[in-house]
C-alpha cells in the first residue's frame, strides 16, 4: 500500500521530526523504499521496567506539575539508559511505554550488545531510586537479549510502520519473560558467543549474564540529512499532527485503549515466506490503520511479542472523539469483519493515563502509559482469535449497544478487584440516553449501525 502525505508540508520539520523515527527505518525508506522485508543480522535486546506505573498513579493528584514532574523524570530515566546503551552501538527499534527494544549490528554485536546491557543495569541502580513531588519510587529493570537473523518488515497505508517478527524477535520475548527484576537473560546462541567466563547459571530455557563481556565501544552513528517527507510517512497520523505542534504538554487523560495482537505470525511467515508474509501483514496493517482514522482513533505503537505482533490504539491521545469506547468498539467490530491470513484479538479497557513526549533530544517518543494499558493488555490476553473483548465501563459508555457474553472475572496484577470484561458480538441497537455531554459531529457515517 501507499503511504499518503498528500496535502501537507513538510519542508523544515526535519530535524523536528527525525528523533521520532528509528534509525533502521530511516535508512530503509531513504535507501530502498520499494522493498517490504529485510532480513539482517543483529542482537535485539528487550529492556522492560517497572515502576513507572506506581508513580504514575502517585502523580495523577497533582494535576498539570504532577504531568510535567513524570515527563522530567521520564527525560532524566531514559537519556542516562539511552546514552548508554549508545555508547555500545544501539539502535532504538521501539518504544513500549516504559519498555525498549534495542537492535545491535555490526562487528561484534552480541558482546556489546550483553555488555549494553550490563552498563544499563548498572545505571538504573545507581538513578532508579526516585522522589519526586512527594512520591517515592524504586525503578527495576529485567532484560532478554538473543541474536541471530532478525525478519523485519515495513507495513501500512497511512503511515509506514516498522514490524519486528520471527524466531528471533520471539527468542527475545522469552529470555525477558524469564528474567527477573535485575536479572539479564541472554539466549543460549548468545552465552556461547560472550564465553563461559561472562555467563552464570541457566534459567529455565536462558542462560543469565554474570559479568559485563570486553566489547568495543561503537557510538551509534548519525543518520544524516533525511527529506522531511520521509520521516513523516514513518510516524502515525495523530502523532504526527502532536509532534508538529512542537509545543505540547504532558497531562493525565482519560483514554479508551485497545489492544490488537496479530497471531501466528511466526507459523505463517516460515509457511507463506517472507514475499506473501509482506503482502498479509501490509494488508492487516492497512486495515488497522484506515479503519482507526475512520473512527477518529489515534494509532499509537506496535511491539514484538511471542509468536506475534501487538498494536495500540488510544482513543483520547493525543485526540478525543468525545464518545471513545463507543468508536473504539465500533472500530474494533469492523476491523473483526475484514477479511485477512493473519488472525486477530482485541482487548479494550478505560482509564487515566499519562501522556507526552519524552526522551533524549536524539530519540523521543510520544507516549501513553499507565494502569489503563496494561489492563487493557491482561484482558485481550484473555481473548481467543477472532474475539473482541471489553471491560463492563466500556460497554456501560457506548451508545451503541451489542451482544455480549460475560467471561469469569479474573484477577490481574496490581488490581485489588477481579477484572470484568464480555465478548463483543454484533451490534443490537442505540441507548436512547446520552453518556457524555460532548458535541458529536462529522462522524455520522460511522455511527450509522
Amino acid at each position: 500500500m501507499e503511504v499518503a502525505t498528500t496535502g501537507v508540508v513538510f519542508d523544515d520539520k526535519g530535524d523536528l521530526l527525525k528523533p521520532y523515527v528509528p534509525r533502521l527505518l530511516i535508512e530503509w525508506l531513504r535507501d530502498t523504499p520499494e522493498t517490504r522485508f529485510k532480513a539482517r543480522d543483529g542482537t535485539l535486546a528487550f529492556v522492560d521496567i517497572s515502576g513507572f506505573t506506581a508513580l504514575t498513579e502517585r502523580l495523577e493528584s497533582r494535576g498539570r506539575i504532577g504531568a510535567e514532574l513524570l515527563r522530567d523524570t521520564l527525560d532524566d530515566v531514559f537519556k542516562a539508559l539511552l546514552d548508554e546503551a549508545y555508547t555500545w552501538g544501539a539502535g532504538l527499534l521501539k518504544w513500549g511505554g516504559d519498555a525498549l527494544l534495542l537492535l545491535f549490528e555490526g562487528e561484534a554485536h552480541p558482546s556489546r550488545a550483553a555488555r549494553a546491557a550490563w552498563e544499563m543495569q548498572r545505571t538504573i541502580e545507581r538513578i532508579g531510586r526516585i522522589r519526586v513531588g512527594g512520591a517515592a519510587v524504586t525503578l527495576r529493570m529485567s532484560i532478554g537479549v538473543a541474536t541471530g537473523t532478525i525478519d523485519f518488515f515495513t507495513a501500512g497505508s497511512l503511515h509506514q510502520e516498522l514490524l519486528i517478527v520471527g524466531p528471533v524477535a520471539t527468542e527475545t520475548v522469552v529470555m525477558e519473560g524469564i528474567a527477573d527484576a535485575g536479572e539479564i537473560a541472554l539466549s543460549p546462541k548468545l552465552a556461547a558467543l560472550i564465553g563461559p567466563a561472562c555467563v552464570g547459571p541457566t534459567k529455565a530455557d536462558a542462560v543469565l549474564l554474570a559479568a559485563p563481556p570486553e566489547a568495543p565501544v561503537a557510538h551509534a552513528p548519525d543518520i544524516g540529512g533525511v527529506h522531511a517527507a520521509t520521516l513523516a510517512r514513518c510516524i502515525p497520523v495523530a502523532a504526527r499532527a502532536h509532534v508538529l505542534l512542537e509545543q505540547s504538554e504532558p497531562e493525565h487523560r482519560i483514554i479508551t485503549a485497545a489492544f490488537i495482537e496479530l497471531g501466528g505470525t511466526d507459523g505463517l511467515l516460515e509457511q507463506l515466506g517472507p514475499n506473501a508474509f509482506a503482502e498479509a501483514l501490509d494488508d492487516r496493517m492497512g486495515g488497522i490503520e484506515e479503519v482507526a482514522e475512520r473512527y477518529g482513533v489515534p494509532f499509537n505503537v506496535t511491539d514484538i511479542s511471542k509468536g506475534a505482533i501487538k498494536v495500540l490504539l488510544t482513543a483520547g491521545a493525543p485526540s478525543s472523539t468525545g464518545h471513545d469506547e463507543e468508536q473504539v468498539l465500533r472500530m474494533a467490530h469492523e476491523l473483526m469483519g475484514q477479511p485477512g491470513v493473519i488472525p486477530m484479538r482485541i482487548g479494550i479497557n478505560n482509564g487515566r493515563v499519562f501522556t507526552g513526549d519524552f526522551g533524549p533530544p536524539y530519540r523521543r517518543t510520544y507516549a501513553v502509559f499507565g494502569d489503563a494499558i496494561n489492563t487493557a493488555a491482561r484482558v485481550m490476553a484473555r481473548a481467543q482469535p477472532g474475539q473482541i473483548l471489553a471491560t463492563e465501563e466500556v460497554l456501560e459508555r457506548s451508545r451503541t449497544v451489542f451482544d455480549t457474553a460475560p467471561i469469569e472475572p479474573f484477577h490481574a496484577k496490581g488490581k485489588e478487584e477481579p477484572v470484568r470484561a464480555s465478548l463483543v458480538g454484533p451490534i443490537v441497537g442505540r441507548r436512547d440516553e446520552r453518556i457524555a455531554e460532548t458535541p458529536f459531529v462529522g462522524r455520522e457515517p460511522v455511527l450509522a449501525p
